[in-house]
This record gives structure tokens, sequence and C-alpha cells, in this order.
């Protein structure tokens, strides 16, 4: 009898415990699919999931050596001075004068040297790739070792590309390019084709045509000036003409001069009056400099005194006839 008892009131308890299986197996269930989708969450809760605790520092390019005349073009605007300190964005243009030089730098990532009479624009500026193109001139660069980086600068129609390494490189109004690396490696890429430049090495792009391949950079660099052989002038004027590498930069009393495919350059100069002495300057893109220093010039424009010799008799007086005296017999 007690057996029988105790088996209904545990038939009872299952019976009553039906209806709440049900509502947590199914009810609840159905409710929570039901929620909408999308429903945004309560604005506390929404601020800790996308506002993270510290802010996440943009890239900055900064200009932070300026020497000699340099100028800075904020997009389409209008050139201005430059000033250490400016940052640069994408579509910022440099330019630096004779004379002029300007220091770019990401600090940790790398910095690029501008030489004097170039043109230099920021393309895009990235955690993983920076973008730069050379319109004129020479630069040096300095990719900090990162293989998740892209360091890249274009130049008539060739690209440079770098992530880790030190290199020059330049162009002149030709479209000639010309690529030195001293520390890394290099890769030089134009209509299709890639050498990669290694440290020690050099390699040059004509206008439209693929790259050259690879050279040991040479220990010395070619230069050669002609000099008048009259070293008296009577004009304040004067050609020098000269040969050099055809990828290499020329200045003659720190005047850029261009020179042409075979590296052949003519400049008529000024000179003062008095004593003069003519100063050539080339470089190139392996780290070579040599300088030609002229013997002296002296220059007198002058005329030469005029004078005008004459017969010291013709100013004597001379005596009359004597038949025409008046005191003649």
């Amino acid at each position: 009898m007690r057996g029988r008892i105790l088996f209904l009131l545990i038939l009872l308890l299952l019976v009553a415990a039906v209806p709440v299986l049900y509502y947590l197996l199914f009810e609840y269930n159905l409710s929570v699919s039901r929620v909408t989708a999308g429903k945004p969450l309560p604005p506390s809760r929404l601020r800790l999931a996308v506002e993270p605790s510290e802010t996440v520092p943009a890239l900055a390019l900064s200009l932070i050596q300026v020497t000699g005349p340099v100028e800075v073009r904020r997009g389409e605007g209008v050139w201005q001075p430059a000033e250490e300190g400016m940052v640069l964005e994408a579509e910022d243009r440099v330019r630096t004068g004779t004379e002029g030089s300007a220091l770019l730098s990401i600090p940790g990532s790398f910095s690029v040297a501008l030489e004097s009479d170039s043109n230099f624009t920021v393309k895009a500026l990235a955690e993983h790739i920076s973008r730069f193109r050379l319109e004129d001139g020479m630069v040096s660069a300095s990719v900090v070792d990162n293989p998740r980086a892209l360091f890249e600068v274009s130049a008539s129609s060739a690209t440079a590309r770098s992530r880790g390494g030190d290199f020059r490189l330049a162009v002149n109004p030709r479209g000639l390019v010309a690529l030195g690396a001293s520390r890394g490696s290099v890769e030089l890429a134009a209509e299709g084709k890639v050498v990669q430049v290694d440290a020690g090495y050099q390699a040059r792009v004509e206008k439209g045509k693929p790259p050259e391949d690879p050279i040991r950079i040479p220990r010395k660099l070619l230069l050669r000036v002609r000099w008048p052989r009259e070293r008296d002038l009577a004009m304040a004027r004067m050609t020098v003409v000269g040969q050099t590498d055809p990828a290499a930069r020329v200045r003659i009393e720190g005047q850029r001069v261009e020179v042409d495919d075979r590296g052949r350059f003519t400049h008529v100069l000024s000179l003062k009056e008095g004593r003069n002495r003519i100063r050539v300057e080339s470089w190139d893109v392996g780290g070579n400099r040599q300088i030609s220093e002229s013997p002296v010039f002296q220059v007198d424009t002058r005329p030469e005194a005029f004078q005008i010799h004459t017969d010291p008799g013709m100013w004597r007086k001379k005596d009359k006839d004597p038949a025409q005296r008046p005191d003649s017999p």
C-alpha cells in the first residue's frame, strides 16, 4: 500500500512538470528567435563594442629639415615657402631651388632627402605602402627593413620599390632614370621588365624602354672640361664645354646645366671684371662626385685709351712772306 502511494506521488509530480518543461524547451526558444535582426544594442553596450580604449595614431610625413629655397604646394593650391615641421599629405608637392634641400620623414619607416633643383610629389600614404613621384632632380631614400611595408617612387616611365634599403634615384628632363643602391635591395621596373638592384650596383632606364641590367657602381665619375686657351679676355662671357656620364648631374658656378644623351654639356657663363676662376661639379646616383676648377681668367672690358697723334709743328705760327711785310722797301 505504501509503495502504491509513493508511485502515485511521483506520477503526479511528473505530470505537473510537463508544462514547465514544454515552456522551457519550445516557447522560450521561439520567443528568442522572434527578436528582430539588426536591433540596435543599448547605448552603453554599443559604445563598448565600437570605441577602442586607445586612439591609433595616423601616419604623418613631416618636413624635418629645410635648407635654402624650398617651396610646398598643397594639392592644387599655390606654392608657398616651406617650413620645418610641416605635415604633408597625398598630392602635396615639394620643390627645391638652387642651393636648396629638404628632408622628409616618417620616423621608424623611411626618410627622403631632396637635393637642389628637385620636384617631388606625395602620391599616397598608408600603413603598408607609401607612393611618391620624382618629376625632376635627385632624391636619397633610406627605408627601414619591413617586409610588410612597401616604399615606392616613380620617375618618368620607371618605378623603384623597396622594403628596406638605401638608394639614390635621379631623373633628368630627357626622362632618363638612374638608380644606385648602397644598402639592401631595390626593384626597378619599366615596360614590363623588373630588375633587382643590390647594394653596390646601379641601373638606368631610358624613357619608354625597359631597364638595363644592373652594373657595379664605378669607382670614379667621368668629368672632362675644355677650358679656353686665352687667359686674358676682353669680354665678360665664356662658353664652358665638357662631358660626363649621361645620367650624372652638372652644376657650373652653382647653376644647373643639362647634359645630352652622350653626357656632353655646353654652358655660356657670365664673368665679372677682373680675376675669375670657374668651378664645375658633377655627381651621380652611385655617390661619386668630381670637381674641375679652371685656371684664372682675367677679364678687362674697358676700352683702350683713345689718343690723337699730331705734328708738333702744326701749332707753331708761321712767318709771313717778306714781300708782304709792312716794313719791306
